[in-house]
């Protein structure tokens, strides 16, 4: 089963949005910015990162492990990055 789940601190998160991966791609950067851009408390500042992944009929758990494989990446290239395979 997916659950869309939004926690903060360090922990997975998964949420399935549009078809294309090149407009779930520019979704996902757009979260990551206004993110980045927020002050939580007057002084806390946070950042995510994220994979994105596209559909192609493999199974939920080979579609997630996509994106987490991309969500390791983008944090080991410095974090705070949205990874996809389009730039």
């Amino acid at each position: 089963n997916i659950r869309p789940a939004f926690n903060l601190f360090n922990k997975r998160n998964h949420a399935l949005v549009p078809k294309q991966l090149s407009v779930a791609r520019k979704v996902s950067e757009r979260i990551r910015q206004n993110v980045e851009n927020q002050s939580f408390f007057e002084r806390l500042h946070i950042t995510i990162s994220g994979g994105v992944g596209q559909y192609h009929g493999e199974t939920i758990t080979e579609f997630i492990h996509t994106a987490d494989t991309r969500l390791y990446a983008a944090k080991r290239n410095g974090k705070n990055l949205i990874a996809s395979d389009i730039s």
